[in-house]
Protein backbone atom coordinates (compact mmCIF):
# COMPACT_ATOMS: atom_id res chain seq x y z
CA UNK A 1 0.00 0.00 0.00
CA UNK A 2 1.26 2.81 -1.06
CA UNK A 3 1.61 6.42 1.37
CA UNK A 4 -1.40 8.21 -0.90
CA UNK A 5 -3.43 5.15 -0.02
CA UNK A 6 -2.43 5.01 3.80
CA UNK A 7 -3.25 8.60 4.16
CA UNK A 8 -6.61 8.32 2.64
CA UNK A 9 -7.27 5.40 4.78
CA UNK A 10 -6.06 6.44 8.04
CA UNK A 11 -8.18 9.61 7.38
CA UNK A 12 -11.85 7.66 6.89
CA UNK A 13 -11.02 5.75 9.78
CA UNK A 14 -10.26 9.04 12.07
CA UNK A 15 -13.65 10.51 10.54
CA UNK A 16 -15.36 7.37 10.95
CA UNK A 17 -14.23 7.50 14.60
CA UNK A 18 -15.69 10.76 15.35
CA UNK A 19 -18.80 10.01 13.34
CA UNK A 20 -19.03 7.02 15.69
CA UNK A 21 -18.31 8.88 19.01
CA UNK A 22 -20.46 11.71 18.34
CA UNK A 23 -23.04 10.97 15.81
CA UNK A 24 -22.18 13.52 13.29
CA UNK A 25 -18.66 15.17 11.86
CA UNK A 26 -17.60 12.63 9.11
CA UNK A 27 -17.76 14.74 6.03
CA UNK A 28 -16.54 17.38 8.27
CA UNK A 29 -13.42 16.10 9.10
CA UNK A 30 -12.61 13.60 5.67
CA UNK A 31 -13.52 16.45 3.19
CA UNK A 32 -11.34 19.43 4.15
CA UNK A 33 -8.33 16.74 4.51
CA UNK A 34 -8.91 14.76 1.37
CA UNK A 35 -8.89 17.74 -0.49
CA UNK A 36 -5.40 18.07 -0.57
CA UNK A 37 -4.54 15.48 -2.06
CA UNK A 38 -7.47 14.70 -5.00
CA UNK A 39 -9.91 18.10 -6.24
CA UNK A 40 -13.05 18.74 -3.60
CA UNK A 41 -15.11 17.44 -6.37
CA UNK A 42 -13.79 13.71 -6.71
CA UNK A 43 -13.24 13.94 -1.83
CA UNK A 44 -16.97 14.70 -1.43
CA UNK A 45 -18.34 12.20 -3.55
CA UNK A 46 -16.17 9.73 -2.16
CA UNK A 47 -16.96 10.25 1.11
CA UNK A 48 -20.25 9.90 0.94
CA UNK A 49 -19.87 7.14 -0.43
CA UNK A 50 -17.63 5.99 2.83
CA UNK A 51 -20.42 7.32 5.17
CA UNK A 52 -23.21 5.18 3.28
CA UNK A 53 -21.16 2.14 3.39
CA UNK A 54 -20.63 2.68 7.35
CA UNK A 55 -23.89 3.36 7.97
CA UNK A 56 -25.35 0.58 5.90
CA UNK A 57 -22.70 -1.84 7.71
CA UNK A 58 -23.87 -0.40 11.04
CA UNK A 59 -27.69 -1.30 9.88
CA UNK A 60 -26.66 -4.58 9.05
CA UNK A 61 -25.24 -5.79 12.27
CA UNK A 62 -27.35 -4.24 14.41
CA UNK A 63 -31.18 -4.38 12.48
CA UNK A 64 -32.64 -6.38 15.10
CA UNK A 65 -32.00 -3.26 17.89
CA UNK A 66 -33.95 -0.58 15.45
CA UNK A 67 -37.59 0.50 16.60
CA UNK A 68 -38.87 1.28 13.37
CA UNK A 69 -41.94 2.44 15.62
CA UNK A 70 -40.35 4.69 17.47
CA UNK A 71 -38.54 6.78 14.61
CA UNK A 72 -42.43 7.71 13.33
Amino acid sequence: MNSLAFLVVVVFFGATLVRSALGFGEALIAVPILAFVPPVEVAAPVATLVSITVAAVVVAQDWRQIHLRSAE
